[in-house]
């Protein structure tokens, strides 16, 4: 990650916030999986997974601030823009929403 005074890409700040996620992919029968947030911002979020499905470019639908008990869940569209393999098992995976 880019120091602060960095050469730093991103459109808006982002938060370091621990939330749950609801994310299950747009255009498949893909398991939907609940994880916490890394980060956060007003474009989109990062998360850990386990799952080696995700994919640049892939379409997911998300719940930030997942509650399960919500019976008014709000679905964002976003956009798999970035994957990166942390360890054997896990992959940090950036989306970027395209629309909430």
């Amino acid at each position: 990650m880019p120091e602060v005074g960095g050469d730093e890409r991103r459109r808006s700040p982002r938060a370091k916030l621990d939330q749950p996620v609801r994310v299950r992919p747009a255009d498949s029968e893909r398991p939907v999986e609940v994880q916490r947030t890394r980060d956060v911002s007003r474009s989109g979020f990062y998360f850990v997974t386990g799952s080696g499905h995700y994919y640049i470019g892939m379409r997911a639908c998300a719940v930030l601030g997942y509650k399960p008990e919500d019976p008014f869940l709000r679905e964002s569209l976003g956009e798999v823009v970035r994957i990166e393999k942390l360890s054997a098992e896990t992959r940090g995976i950036a989306v970027r929403i395209v629309m909430r």
